[in-house]
């Protein structure tokens, strides 16, 4: 199956679906009020239409994503060959 990078057909791919559906925490990458890069692991919940982060009103992962909304999340399997989404 060949997708393009972007296209929501990745959705339906079969390592996407294995990783949407897995227990393994999403990595959320941002950038700090300093201008550092931050990446963190985020539980996530899959409903198979939306993708689902949760954190404590006051995080403070909130304040830094307040200033400068540019992030990414990646799904990575834990055993080598790594699969990633």
């Amino acid at each position: 199956m060949l997708v393009k990078q972007g296209d929501v057909g990745l959705l339906r791919h079969p390592v996407s679906l294995e990783l949407l559906e897995s227990r393994i925490p999403a990595r959320l990458a941002y950038v700090w009020m300093d201008g550092t890069p931050r990446v963190i692991p985020i539980w996530f919940h899959w409903n198979g239409r939306d993708f689902v982060m949760a954190t404590p009103p006051k995080a403070p992962k909130l304040k830094a994503l307040a200033k400068n909304s540019k992030c990414l999340s990646r799904l990575t399997t834990t055993i080598f060959p790594t699969k990633c989404f």
